[in-house]
């Protein structure tokens, strides 16, 4: 068939009177840009003001009696420390014992060179020790070891508030299961260590303890929520933690504090006695977990754990498989798959560098490394993001009623107070583009991507609609790892070191590297391996977005601080994805 071969010349401009098309189309943008800047302002001005119609007059009476809990615990804490300064000052002695490596700890321990009572006195005294110290017996593999526990974990006579006034002066009855598994091993459960507001963030701070600084620097964040252990073993005050892991809160903490740290399968592990939001975030696996000065050490802690079997009488709902020193131990080289940047939020600074240089280390050691190939990532974080919000925040939106807003959980706030339409809306706005007309200043469509968060998912048709989505995707990882015999990923553990700590909680999206292994519940862990130089900030593609714009800034601040890899591995092979770590951490 012969097509016709058709030169058509271009027709002079229509002209008005007074104007041409391109002066119109001029005007248009200007006009355009003129409302789109109105409209931001008309925003940020109407935020605050909803924020305070949405406080009835019984909340704000609320609000006061909260606050007089939180004063009360400010006064009941500083009687405590003030008591604890006196009653252990920080002598040689154990100056030396918090020295220790943990092998020469657990050795001292083991053979009673020293007592459990001079350990912990070393970190901080309870009583447990000193009736581990008159057992004629030793108690387990963690006998003597002090291990800090996350603040939301049942500990009897201590409180779990998430950071909740609402949640103050209502001690627990009964030790969660995973602390009953500590004591029976020996372990000395001897404190509880900070969490953000809602422990929906990566960030560390609320209105009763206030915020958690990192260690390494003090203007920058630990990561959360699980940051207050992560602080607490990076500053030397403990070997061991519990913490725990719904969107890298084990993980994110352990790469800003340049510590070690694992989020298991979930049902390895025990969910029993933990104070929660009450939402269930279907299909988001969300569990506990250790974090702990390094690899060694963490190995120890889940062989001990595992090897026991006590998870499962403790909690039947604990899948009682025993640690798998086959699985630890393969006795042959590992076949790595990696990725690197994903263009929903590229890496910052040397983070795509020190990955690399981990490859080029594991390949030199024998290992192969080949390149893996994910699902579509912003698929996979609507997926999320829907799950996160399908109840539209309602769950969320009833906690912070009458409680003081945290800076770490401000971006969940207005998510879960802002109207759906009001979402919708700025959304809109956010992403708007028309050529070169845009917001000023506030453009991001990453913002606008969060904003909806919950409009598919609503509906139990919806739903479950997501639920098959996250099958396809698991599905298909899991079809990648089998057809390219890879053992274990190795990924970036975050797109950038620890940023200043007033900041996690303005960028929720950068959670894009370890939110899709609770969604799939593949075990990850994350170890210490590179560190930022600072030199390559000036070439970051933001692509004008706010969030990635903040993300650059903040990450300017993070010169000298730790980067961590991420090792992940097929579900229930916890060992395996131990070994990968203790590889890369030998490598580094």
């Amino acid at each position: 068939m012969v097509k016709a071969n058709l030169q058509l010349s271009n027709p002079p401009p229509v002209r008005f009177p007074y104007f041409t098309i391109d002066m119109l189309r001029t005007r248009f943008e200007a006009f355009c840009g003129f409302i789109l800047l109105l409209l931001s302002i008309l925003t940020s001005a109407l935020l605050p003001i909803l924020g305070h119609i949405y406080f009835k007059t019984s909340d704000r009476k609320k609000l006061k009696t909260n606050a007089d809990l939180i004063s009360k615990k400010d006064f009941e804490r500083e009687e405590q420390f003030q008591a604890i300064e006196t009653q252990f000052p920080l002598n040689g002695k154990r100056q030396k014992i918090l020295k220790l490596s943990e092998e020469k700890l657990i050795n001292a321990l083991q053979t009673r060179i020293l007592s459990a009572t001079e350990v912990l006195e070393a970190y901080i005294s309870k009583e447990w020790a000193s009736e581990l110290d008159s057992l004629e017996q030793i108690k387990g593999p963690l006998h003597g070891i002090p291990v800090s526990i996350k603040e939301h974990c049942n500990v009897v006579g201590m409180d779990s508030t998430m950071g909740f006034a609402q949640f103050l002066f209502r001690p627990a009855q009964e030790d969660a299961a995973i602390v009953q598994a500590i004591k029976l091993l020996g372990g000395i459960p001897f404190c509880k260590t900070n969490v953000p507001q809602s422990l929906f963030t990566y960030a560390c701070g609320n209105s009763i303890f206030g915020e958690t600084l990192n260690p390494l620097n003090l203007k920058l964040s630990p990561g959360g929520s699980s940051g207050g252990c992560a602080t607490l073993i990076a500053a030397g005050g403990s070997i061991l933690g519990v913490g725990t892991d719904v969107g890298g809160s084990i993980r994110i903490p352990a790469h800003f504090c340049g510590i070690a740290g694992l989020k298991p399968t979930m049902p390895r592990m025990t969910q029993q006695g933990f104070r929660t939001s009450g939402a269930i975030m279907v299909p988001i696996s969300g569990t506990n977990g250790f974090l702990a000065r390094n690899t060694k050490m963490l190995c120890y802690a889940y062989k001990s754990l595992y090897e026991s079997g006590i998870l499962t009488d403790l909690d039947p709902n604990a899948v009682p498989i025993p640690w798998n020193e086959n699985l630890f131990n393969p006795g042959r080289k590992l076949r790595f798959g990696f990725f690197t940047s994903h263009s929903m939020f590229p890496l910052l600074g040397d983070t795509e560098e020190v990955l690399m240089k981990a490859i080029n280390k594991l390949q030199a050691d024998g290992h192969e490394v080949v390149q893996f190939l994910m699902p579509d990532m912003e698929k996979i974080m609507e997926v999320i993001w829907d799950s996160a919000f399908a109840d539209r925040g309602k769950v969320f939106k009833n906690l912070w009623k009458a409680e003081s807003i945290s800076d770490a959980a401000i971006t969940v706030y207005w998510m879960t107070r802002l109207p759906l339409y009001w979402r919708r809306l700025i959304a809109y706005i956010l992403e708007f583009k028309m050529g070169p007309i845009k917001l000023p200043i506030f453009y991001s469509p990453l913002t606008a991507k969060l904003l909806r968060s919950g409009t598919k998912t609503w509906t139990s048709e919806g739903l479950w609609r997501n639920i098959v989505d996250r099958k396809l995707m698991l599905d298909y990882i899991k079809g990648q790892f089998l057809a390219n015999n890879i053992d274990l990923l190795i990924t970036p553990a975050f797109p950038f070191p620890a940023i200043p700590y007033n900041m996690p909680g303005k960028i929720l999206q950068a959670v894009v590297y370890t939110m899709p292994w609770n969604l799939m519940d593949f075990p990850a862990g994350v170890a210490r391996f590179g560190r930022e130089s600072g030199t390559n900030f000036h070439s970051y593609s933001h692509q004008d977005d706010f969030i990635l714009r903040l993300a650059q800034k903040g990450a300017k601040q993070s010169i000298g601080m730790p980067i961590g890899l991420q090792i992940v591995g097929l579900p229930y092979q916890e060992e395996l994805v131990l070994r990968g770590m203790t590889i890369l951490e030998s490598l580094r």
